[in-house]
């Protein structure tokens, strides 16, 4: 998969890019438009009394219908 920001490539299979950022999530939220659909990902805390969001995705419909 080419990233367009270094001109780089990265290997999926073998997980060689060390820019590659995780995270966890056990809440998910969805927002709809026309165009795309963007996923909201956040970590529920009794601490915080709520849901701490954290990272939102969006991508277009036709890559939403391959997932």
């Amino acid at each position: 998969m080419d990233d367009p920001t270094n001109g780089k490539s990265r290997d999926m299979a073998t997980g060689s890019d060390d820019e590659l950022v995780a995270d966890y999530a056990n809440n998910t939220a969805f927002e709809q438009t026309i165009w795309d659909l963007k996923m909201i990902f956040g970590e529920y805390s009794q601490r915080a009394g709520g849901v701490d969001w954290h990272t939102s995705i969006t991508v277009p419909w036709a890559q939403a219908k391959l997932l």
